[in-house]
């Protein structure tokens, strides 16, 4: 997308932001009707408009880019609420043992990783032959087969609900979930934790994807294969979720892991702050992306553990406001401070996420050993 941009002649960074800001405003309330008017509904609606995001791509007019930026912040609020919190409460209605969410989330992160190595291929290939818009092509042939196979093999969940609460309007929805959610947030330390942790760890990351690109081809000699990047990143992904199930068998809580790859996670920033040379920089990219598999594993444990399922995908639409946000600051230092500086912001970032999740499950865990 960086380099579609790019190759347009359009200010990039305004649509990031723009994306972002959408995600932070308008992906915030969509995501609270996920739970009451059905998660594969909203999945489906993420399909939908991904089709249409990747249409105006085609389109090398700033005005059409930012309608699709907005779009794509409402897809991606959807992309990051409805999927997991389909999954989990299908789980559930199947019966299946509570334990196995942690190797469905594991083995979830090491097929996202492969699906996605698979995917920087095709986009390779695809950009090669058809020029920058051609993995925006493919994406759209991709997108209708997942919404077919969403269609016709998913069953539909929603959030259970009784009396009033079953026949409200939609703003009474939004309005509900917005006070319960909330309510929720507030009057549990750890789904507070959990959420900032969040945050503060992906809003490094989106950091980090806005700028990864630039500064490898500050670093690299010669033109950079993007696509081959890509894939190598997402090997490490893979790789992540492979070690997240090898923690579990060593009886590593996600408790612990999560704050292992915090501060890890921190160390690999570091690097990129003080490295000016293109080996270094990318063997801690590529830490870092590790890292970012097992996070994918073990936070949507936490998430399923401490989260109501009944409400998840309202309080991940919560969480998303302030992830956005601090994308957002992220993707303005971009603008102003070189490289380095932004990587320091994104080292305390990951500092501060391992931070309010220990705080969080700390107050959270004093609270409950009074009640008994």
């Amino acid at each position: 997308m960086y380099t579609l941009y790019t190759g347009y002649g359009v200010d990039t960074a305004s649509l990031f932001l723009g994306g972002f800001l959408s995600s932070a405003v308008f992906g915030t309330v969509l995501g609270l009707f996920v739970d009451d008017y059905g998660r594969k509904l909203a999945c489906m609606v993420f399909c939908f408009l991904e089709v249409v995001i990747n249409l105006l791509e085609h389109v090398p007019d700033f005005r059409l880019l930012l309608v699709g930026r907005v779009l794509g912040g409402l897809s991606t609020s959807l992309l990051f609420s409805s999927f997991e919190s389909w999954m989990v409460s299908e789980h559930r209605k199947q019966g299946y043992p509570e334990e196995l969410l942690s190797s469905t989330f594991a083995l979830a992160s090491t097929g996202n990783g492969i699906m996605a190595i698979i995917a920087g291929l095709i986009a390779q290939v695809a950009c090669d032959r058809l020029g920058d818009i051609g993995p925006f092509q493919a994406a759209i042939a991709l997108t209708v087969l997942a919404w077919v196979l969403i269609a016709t093999l998913w069953d539909e969940n929603k959030a259970e609900h009784e009396g009033e609460a079953a026949t409200r309007s939609g703003w009474a929805t939004l309005k509900s979930s917005v006070s319960e959610s909330s309510a929720l947030i507030w009057t549990r330390p750890a789904i507070a934790g959990i959420g900032m942790a969040m945050a503060l760890f992906e809003g490094a990351m989106y950091t980090f994807v806005f700028n990864w690109v630039p500064r490898l081809m500050q670093l690299a000699p010669t033109a950079l294969p993007t696509g081959i990047v890509f894939s190598s990143f997402m090997v490490c992904v893979s790789a992540g979720g492979i070690l997240y199930s090898l923690a579990q068998e060593h009886k590593v809580t996600a408790e612990a892991t999560s704050h292992g790859i915090f501060i890890m996670s921190a160390l690999a920033m570091a690097v990129c702050a003080v490295s000016n040379q293109l080996d270094p920089t990318m063997i801690a990219f590529c830490a870092f992306e590790t890292f970012v598999g097992v996070s994918f594993a073990c936070l949507g444990v936490l998430r399923s553990r401490y989260i109501p399922e009944s409400h998840m995908a309202g309080i991940l639409a919560c969480v998303r406001l302030p992830l956005n946000l601090l994308v957002v600051i992220g993707t303005k230092l971009s603008d102003v401070w070189p490289a380095d500086r932004v990587f320091w912001v994104c080292t305390a970032w990951h500092l501060g996420a391992s931070a309010v999740l220990a705080l969080g499950l700390s107050v959270d865990a004093k609270r409950k050993a009074k009640t008994k």
